[in-house]
């Protein structure tokens, strides 16, 4: 009920009774007169009427109370509060009453309810919600500051606070059942739905209006509840709802259709749901969600071609809903429909849409055309509430970037390649790419100490990556940095050693470069001055300390039915990423030798440069009674492309003018087998480890030879060679060796 009406009722009753001082002062006919007429404009609603005959009496009956006060009651009814107040303030002050007391509080609180109300129009919500709370606490206008309060605060976004002052009011104000829809649609705002539900349900079905039970059906249908919404939709009717409650229960009907075919997708059966779907599909009623249900069960099963015919059937069937278009184009881009996909794009009335520009970038990243993708991505980024836009544009970039430094890289640009590379591993989401890339550059620069390192960064990042394992071995391997490849080694999980000797068993053998051989050969010479057998046996071994490598060898020659022992040291250094030159010092000696020299001392310094090495070598032997000094410049060529080299060596023998050119091919197919071919020719031996080999003739030699590593640990060897030197010797044989490896 409405407190307006109340509070008509109870002034009609205060005027009907009036005030004893009325019946002692109101001695004119036309004063009656004019208070009848007065109350018969307030008993039929027309306050405007009863204020302009109240005002005319006023002017006559200064200090009646009784008038004063009707006239204060009116003015209150019109909202013009002020004055109210005033005429009210005036009857009391005349004759004082605890009625009229708080008529004038009342007011006082309506006073600052419309001053609140003011601020509120104004837009100074803090400020009039701030008076509204003070007066809804003091409670002398508690339904009048109540009702707006909760208005602003709903209004504004707060519902937990609305719900809580209507919750309040609905108590106080049962009789008010206004209240009670606001008091729900709050609940409902709030997302209390079950204390929404559990309200309206409390109620007596009787006191439940269209409103309500609107409200509890689409409440239901939220909770799944399908067929209770629609009894409780179907009993609200209202002339003013029924359009609204017909559209509801629709969609309450599709939804109880759909409802079974979601049970079966959720079952795992997409086979009768799309029958189901398909069904829907037909019916008219239901196409549209059965339609677009199918499509999105084909589109999410791969069949793009079913979605893609059905997102064109929506599409001409609802022309206002544009967005089927872009569904379409969407599978069209899919089947690689490029072109098909770009005429559907084309009409699309919105062509800023940041769905459509992206699927333009699909379609030109499909084409491989990256700066027209990248184009499109950044058009749609800003509007796009995808955050797979963005990430796709950053993709795309990075794509564009990485492209542009293996152009580098092909160009053998590496510095470019490098700064590329290094900008997009800090700051691009493709680390693993860019990294991977960014070694590779390092390693063409033989920077291979600082690709190991970068690839250490990368297996802390990618810890499943099995490769980066690998990669970090290469690099310190081709760093000589064999004692940090087989740390690396040693420290890996078992399943990622059993994954690098599946597929990368190359890195297990060539980290294993310390070895000791055993090699014995047997030569048959012969010629116009003497023929005889020369045979050999030998002890070597190679260890790696650091950087330097030591070699050691002990052996016996036999020849001319003599026997000579000799025992060698060497040493090699200078083997780092960081020096492009090595070096090697060696020593021989067999002091009562009468076959072999008695001491040998010699050195080789080589410089690396981008595919070929350049060598300068000196050996010094002392035979009995004579002596040799042999110069050997050198070049070793790696041919590109294959794993083959080429060798160039000249043995110049500068006492006795002699000079011997070898040409030696070498080939290491796989990590396992490595062989060699050379051919010789000049005046003379090819290797002068004899003093009859000193002696200058006209000489051509051939060797063959090979080495075979069965396991990472065991390998065998063989050598054959001939040597022909005019009117001297010839010579031919072969030699067998077994070389045992360790890291």
């Amino acid at each position: 009920m409405d407190m307006r009406v109340v509070l008509t009722a109870v002034s009609f009753v205060v005027l009907c009774v009036g005030f004893p001082y009325a019946a002692l002062s109101a001695p004119s006919r036309n004063y009656n007169q004019g208070i009848k007429e007065a109350q018969s404009a307030i008993s039929s609603g027309n306050h405007i009427n009863a204020e302009r005959i109240l005002a005319r009496l006023n002017k006559r009956y200064k200090s009646n109370p009784e008038l004063l006060a009707m006239h204060g009651r009116v003015l209150v009814w019109l909202k013009r509060y002020e004055e109210g107040y005033r005429r009210l303030q005036k009857a009391y002050s005349l004759q004082s009453s605890a009625s009229l007391l708080a008529e004038i509080e009342r007011v006082e609180a309506l006073r600052d309810v419309a001053a609140a109300n003011t601020l509120l129009v104004e837009g100074n919500l803090a400020e009039g919600e701030a008076l509204l709370k003070k007066v809804y606490l003091h409670g002398k206008v508690r339904y009048e500051s109540g009702i707006l309060l909760a208005r602003s605060t709903f209004e504004r976004g707060a519902f937990p606070e609305a719900a809580e002052i209507l919750a309040d009011l609905v108590v106080r104000y049962p009789q008010e059942k206004d209240l009670r829809p606001r008091y729900v649609q709050a609940l409902v705002n709030t997302g209390n739905d079950w204390q929404a539900l559990t309200f309206i349900d409390s109620l007596p079905e009787r006191e439940l209006d269209a409103e309500l039970l609107t409200i509890r059906g689409r409440l239901l249908f939220k909770a799944g509840d399908a067929a209770g919404a629609i009894r409780s939709l179907r009993t609200s009717t209202n002339p003013q709802q029924a359009q609204e409650i017909a559209v509801e229960q629709k969609k309450i009907a599709v939804a109880q259709a759909l409802q079974k075919a979601d049970l079966l997708l959720a079952a795992g059966d997409n086979q009768r749901a799309d029958a189901f779907f398909a069904e829907l599909c037909n019916n008219q009623q239901t196409r549209y969600e059965g339609c677009r249900k199918r499509a999105a069960l084909a589109s999410q099963t791969g069949n793009h071609d079913r979605a893609a015919a059905l997102y064109t059937q929506l599409s001409a069937l609802y022309p206002l809903e544009p967005d089927f278009m872009l569904l379409q184009a969407q599978e069209l881009v899919h089947l690689q429909k490029l072109q098909d996909a770009s005429n559907v794009l084309d009409v699309y009335p919105d062509q800023n849409n940041s769905t459509l520009l992206s699927l333009r970038g699909s379609i030109a990243l499909n084409r491989k055309n990256l700066d027209e993708a990248i184009a499109f991505y950044s058009r749609a980024v800003p509007t796009s509430k995808d955050p797979e836009t963005s990430r796709k544009l950053n993709l795309i970039r990075t794509t564009k970037a990485l492209e542009t430094a293996e152009g580098h890289l092909v160009q053998k640009e590496f510095a470019a390649a490098e700064s590329l590379l290094h900008d997009l591993y800090r700051n691009s989401s493709d680390q693993y790419t860019s990294g991977l890339l960014l070694g590779r550059t390092l390693l063409a620069q033989k920077k291979n100490r600082e690709a190991a390192l970068l690839y250490r960064e990368l297996e802390l990042r990618y810890p499943k990556e099995p490769d980066l394992t690998a990669l970090r071995v290469e690099s310190h391997l081709l760093a000589r940095e064999y004692a940090e490849a087989v740390a690396v080694l040693r420290e890996t999980p078992l399943a990622v050693k059993e994954y690098l000797a599946r597929e990368r068993e190359d890195l297990l053998y060539r980290s294993t470069d310390n070895w000791m051989k055993l090699s014995g050969g047997a030569y048959g010479q012969s010629g116009s001055a003497y023929s005889t057998t020369e045979t050999n046996l030998t002890l070597s071994g190679s260890q790696r300390v650091k950087q330097f490598s030591l070699t050691g060898w002990t052996g016996t020659t036999s020849k001319f039915s003599q026997t000579d022992s000799q025992i060698g040291l060497g040493i090699a250094g200078g083997k780092g990423e960081k020096s492009p030159c090595t070096w090697e010092v060696n020593f021989s000696a067999s002091p009562e030798a009468r076959i072999v020299p008695r001491t040998t001392i010699g050195f080789e310094l080589t410089r690396g440069f981008k595919s070929f090495e350049a060598s300068l070598g000196y050996t010094r032997m002392d035979f009995t009674d004579s002596s040799a000094n042999i110069l050997i410049p050198g070049i070793l060529w790696y041919i590109p492309g294959t794993t083959f080299t080429l060798s160039e060596r000249l043995y110049f023998v500068p006492d006795n003018g002699g000079s011997t050119f070898l040409t030696t091919l070498h080939h290491e197919p796989s990590h396992r087998l490595r062989w060699y071919v050379s051919l010789g020719a000049g005046t003379g031996a090819e290797r002068i480890d004899a003093h009859d080999h000193y002696l200058r003739s006209q000489t051509v030699s051939a060797r063959i030879g090979s080495e075979y590593r069965y396991t990472p640990h065991y390998s065998i060897g063989a050598e054959g060679s001939f040597e022909t030197r005019d009117q001297l010797y010839d010579r031919s044989g072969a030699s067998l060796f077994m070389r045992y490896w360790w890291q």
